[in-house]
């Protein structure tokens, strides 16, 4: 769908990604394609291919990730040893710029982030009912935010346990522009009238937190305007789990099934992604790969924390090693080094 193409960012490579790559050009002159070299590793050509490209998401049992088979592969073809690993590991670069502190890193441009704008103009301009959802910490709040500041049509309410349909209506009025007092139906009529005349993208964001009743109100002004706008739930997995729950138990509120055009999953951070973010950070070789995988399992937002605390200490004066993350990881319950 090409809505849905994604421009794909330059990709920072590791030493190890460079010997594969070279693998694969080698293998070109002489016959064998990447099939050929990802049977020999003992690998599916998928997780080859994605392993290089840095789309590769590993599995929770780090024992079949397949980094462990293409680094005794690299070994036993004599282009990768351990020891040229740990030599280059505890001395990055120190003429480089390291970064201080998190605020430095500035916008990573991460698949998510790219997805979801992606996701939001084709709900704008298909003028859809969709539903976005993914587990929390994958940045989907600060995605929705930065699209806004990039599109002028884009309004996001924040959802809570307590938003009513009043009180989701006035946010709505007051975000657009339009008075806010008199009854649930009179703001309805004015947000109504202003939509029609200048239609925006309307995104609840931590819809989970909403209740059905809610939902199918939300459900009834974007019938309402036949379709002339685009509005997208967002929230944890719980918001799909409600409303497949309530498709199937409450006959009365099954027309929400036929309302939602498209649903989409959000996954984890890739490889490339955290390279991005780790890439003016002062650390070790081992450091970066417990970083790295914090991000992936964990999250953006468990990455984030994890390297604000860090740099706090460091401050770019020495690089951070792989004991400081461990130890961190001790404090801090949520990463589960």
């Amino acid at each position: 769908m090409e809505a849905l193409r994604l421009v794909q960012e330059p990709q920072i490579e590791t030493k190890e990604v460079r010997i594969l790559r070279q693998l694969i050009e080698d293998g070109k002159r002489e016959g064998r394609n990447t099939d050929d070299i990802a049977r020999d590793i003992g690998i599916n050509r998928t997780h080859f291919s994605q392993y290089v490209n840095g789309t590769y998401h590993p599995p929770k049992d780090n024992s079949r990730h397949v980094g462990i088979k293409i680094r005794a592969y690299l070994e036993q073809q004599g282009l990768w040893t351990e020891e040229e690993a740990s030599s280059s590991e505890e001395q990055p670069a120190k003429d480089t710029l390291w970064i201080k502190s998190v605020k430095e890193i500035g916008l990573v441009k991460t698949h998510n982030l790219r997805l979801i704008d992606s996701l939001l103009n084709l709900s704008r301009e298909k003028c859809e009912l969709n539903i976005l959802v993914s587990r929390p910490g994958l940045g989907k709040s600060f995605a929705l935010k930065e699209c806004k500041r990039l599109y002028g049509d884009i309004v996001i309410i924040e959802c809570d346990v307590d938003s009513t349909n009043k009180s989701i209506l006035v946010d709505i009025a007051d975000s657009i522009g339009v008075g806010t007092s008199g009854s649930t139906e009179m703001v309805k009529k004015r947000i109504i009238k202003e939509l029609r005349k200048n239609p925006r993208l309307l995104v609840f964001d931590e819809a989970d937190l909403l209740s059905i009743k809610t939902i199918e109100m939300i459900r009834r002004l974007h019938d309402t305007m036949d379709e002339t706008i685009g509005i997208m739930l967002v929230g944890n997995l719980r918001l799909e789990r409600m409303l497949l729950t309530c498709i199937v138990d409450d006959d009365d509120m099954s027309r929400l099934s036929d309302r939602f055009k498209r649903s989409w999953h959000l996954n984890a951070i890739t490889e490339t992604d955290t390279a991005y973010f780790l890439e003016k950070v002062y650390a070790t070789d081992s450091a970066r790969r417990m970083l790295a995988d914090i991000g992936i399992k964990r999250g953006i937002r468990q990455l984030v924390n994890a390297l604000d605390r860090l740099l706090e200490v460091t401050r770019a004066e020495k690089p951070i090693t792989k004991e400081m993350v461990e130890e961190l990881g001790q404090v801090m319950l949520s990463m589960k080094i």
